[in-house]
């Protein structure tokens, strides 16, 4: 597994101390970073035939006809928000942005750019997946995965939240406000592309409070409904392989499909999410049930990873949903006022995983 060679130019000295300490400490395992902040230094080390260059991110004042263009795959301009005159066709970043979001796009591009096979080094993290589900809409499932990731994000621990819902409701949690998005990955995930490993870096978003990582929904709820088992199971493969994440939460669909079946497969355990009333109770019979088929045909037995959750609890009623034998009982979260912050309901009940 090999790093992206990165070359940044740019003459804000102070700027490109900052942002090569921040790429060593975060994220050597992907990059292998040059600096320059003076433009003759940086000409004599791109007209070295034994230097490699995957990526220049250099900054329009240190720009010339001097630079070697085809020397690098991809030429990245490092503007402060607006495009410089001298930008050709290049791709531009924003130098002043969120860390996280700055890194994703120089990987974004550089994946769209380069037509060759390319292999990110790991982390040394080994994920688990906590899959989140529900045959009972309304339940508050959402709710639960996006509460849990934040708990375990405040702890210290790298969190993914994968929402896989056709109609998501990502954004009343985090900002979605970015061109990348799910559907990018999606497409790379069908096309069976080289880099999906890239594209998935290039269309994460990273919440600023939280430092929880996820994509913005995809540009429509049908191609959710065009994703295959195999495919989703190849994207919780390439998230867990990143070595970036202790923990994905995988926020599911109350679909009970080949598809939804993949991904209780290869999680590591499965929060079962109810609420207080007698539809829950029916249906969790009712998948009981199913799961005892499923374990039947396929040996694949989710109860014995399977922990249930009542939400909206009202704290009196002796409702006990864990005598179905749905698995390991964990809690119950009590009904909290509307509206609520996410933080806030997170904090007033304990997932322990």
């Amino acid at each position: 597994m090999g790093r992206i060679t990165l070359v940044i130019a740019d003459t804000d000295e102070e700027y490109v101390e900052r942002i090569v300490n921040y790429l060593m400490s975060e994220h050597s395992h992907k990059f292998q970073v040059n600096s320059f902040t003076k433009q003759e230094i940086l000409i004599n080390y791109l007209n070295d035939t034994t230097k490699k260059v995957d990526v220049l991110l250099i900054s329009p004042s240190m720009m010339s006809n001097s630079i070697p263009e085809n020397k690098a795959e991809v030429i990245i301009l490092l503007t402060s928000g607006n495009i410089a005159s001298n930008s050709k066709d290049y791709e531009c970043v924003n130098k002043y942005q969120h860390a996280e979001r700055f890194v994703s796009n120089i990987l974004d591009i550089f994946s769209e750019k380069n037509s060759n096979e390319i292999y990110l080094a790991s982390g040394s993290k080994q994920a688990k997946v906590i899959a989140v589900y529900s045959p009972v809409g309304g339940v508050g499932k959402t709710t639960v995965a996006v509460s849990a990731s934040i708990q375990y994000a405040l702890k210290g621990f790298s969190v993914f939240y994968l929402n896989l819902e056709s109609i998501q409701s990502t954004p009343l949690f985090f900002n979605c406000d970015s061109v990348q998005n799910l559907s990018k990955v999606l497409f790379y995930l069908k096309e069976n592309n080289k880099n999906p490993g890239i594209k998935i870096e290039g269309a994460k978003l990273i919440d600023e409070e939280t430092n929880i990582h996820y994509f913005t929904p995809p540009d429509s709820a049908l191609e959710m409904e065009e994703i295959t088992g195999e495919e989703l199971k190849r994207l919780i493969s390439h998230l867990k392989m990143s070595g970036c994440y202790d923990f994905i939460f995988v926020d599911m669909s109350s679909n009970f499909d080949h598809e939804n079946i993949s991904i209780l497969e290869c999680c590591n355990e499965v929060l079962l999410v109810f609420s207080q009333d007698r539809l829950s109770e029916i249906k969790a019979s009712l998948l009981n049930k199913e799961f005892k088929i499923l374990n039947a045909k396929n040996s694949l037995d989710i109860t014995n990873k399977a922990k249930v959750v009542v939400n909206k609890w009202d704290g009196q009623s002796d409702f006990k949903i864990e005598s179905l034998n749905m698995g390991e009982y964990m809690c119950k979260i009590p009904i909290f006022p509307q509206p609520f912050d996410i933080k806030e309901l997170a904090g007033l009940f304990s997932i322990n995983i």
